[in-house]
């Protein structure tokens, strides 16, 4: 119940901002109008290649979606219709292909240790993320080809608990880098963004990407 009530809480929130006419107005050049769907988000350059999921800090949004580089920030509150939509944005913008993770984590949800348990792990053939703590991980309204492509084109790059705009700049700034040594490459991201994603696999083009953390000195680093 509280799931369905967060999912009209922000369909209402949407429509009361003119969501749906501003994605429309925001079509830029091959790309649908994005995102796709509603959320507590910003978005900043539809043209960049990261993404910001600033937990349950909302006050961070608007601040981190003005940094360069950054194409869209937003908060996550829960571990299925919260990662649903965060997963729908992404593959819809075949650009993006790193996501930095900041602010404080909720401590009911878990939702940056299921966000992390998706791209490592994937999910179950009743498409519940294995590992996932958060309550009821199950992501129902998600294909599988979804599910798989989002963990092919995303790397996950962890700053949790910090709200320090600096150091999240230099996550954002060292995205790029971080993903293409996870095994991705821009230009198979580019070229197949409609191929399925187990041909991309296969081909060798994208392998999936793992996560990214922070050391104490804020140097970035993947998991291997």
């Amino acid at each position: 119940m509280a799931v369905r009530l967060f999912a009209r809480l922000y369909r209402a929130r949407d429509l009361l901002v003119a969501g749906p006419l501003r994605r429309r107005w925001q079509r830029r050049g091959d790309l649908p109008a994005w995102p796709v769907v509603a959320g507590d988000y910003r978005v900043g350059d539809t043209a960049a290649g990261v993404a910001v999921c600033t937990l349950s800090s909302r006050d961070l949004i608007e601040p981190v979606a003005r940094l360069p580089g950054v194409a869209i920030a937003g908060r996550l509150v829960t571990v299925n219709l919260g990662i649903e939509d965060l997963v729908t944005n992404l593959v819809a913008n075949p650009r993006i292909r790193a996501l930095v993770l900041c602010g404080k984590d909720s401590p009911v949800f878990h939702t940056a240790q299921a966000v992390r348990a998706l791209v490592e792990h994937g999910v179950t053939a009743e498409h519940r993320i294995i590992g996932a703590r958060g309550h009821w991980p199950v992501l129902a309204s998600l294909s599988a080809t979804q599910i798989e492509r989002f963990r092919e084109q995303i790397a996950v790059i962890e700053a949790i608990g910090t709200s320090d705009l600096s150091l999240i700049a230099r996550g954002e700034r060292a995205a790029p880098g971080l993903a293409l040594r996870a095994g991705q490459t821009a230009r198979a991201l580019t070229d197949n963004a409609h191929a399925p994603p187990g041909e991309l696999q296969r081909s060798g083009a994208i392998q999936p990407a793992g996560a990214i953390s922070a050391n104490r000195s804020g140097d970035f680093h993947a998991h291997t």
